[in-house]
């Protein structure tokens, strides 16, 4: 169990307090993360059903549940989305690339990124 609370404290906004993990609880929280996975798009499809049931159109129900997973993970992929985004966009030498996606700033490639993936799960969503 201390896998379970280790990867849900990783992955998930969570208040769930752990030890320093040993080798062994952070392989057991490794093999947890895609049943942690699960369970956040098991709760985003409530949120889309529910908000769907409520009445709310197709497209908007699916930028919430989209924006919910963002909050749920700490927006750990959209930030990684972003900071690869800039990175690649930047054209320069490896070593700028790392160094504007190490900048905590969302360059112009970032937010049109994030606009492109995250409006086409959205859109995803609402076709369901």
């Amino acid at each position: 169990m201390k896998g379970l609370a280790l990867a849900l404290s990783w992955l998930t906004v969570l208040p769930v307090r752990t030890d320093a993990p040993a080798a062994p609880v952070a392989a057991a929280a490794i093999r947890w993360a895609p049943i942690v996975g699960a369970l956040l798009g098991a709760v985003a499809g409530g949120v889309l059903l529910g908000l769907t049931a409520l009445g709310v159109p197709g497209l908007a129900a699916g930028l919430l549940s989209v924006g919910f997973l963002a909050v749920a993970t700490r927006g750990m992929h959209v930030d990684g989305l972003a900071d690869t985004a800039d990175g690649l966009g930047c054209f320069g030498p490896p070593e700028r690339a790392l160094a504007v996606m190490r900048d905590g700033g969302a360059g112009p490639f970032a937010v049109v990124t994030l606009l492109v993936a995250l409006g086409a799960q959205a859109s995803a969503l609402a076709a369901l």
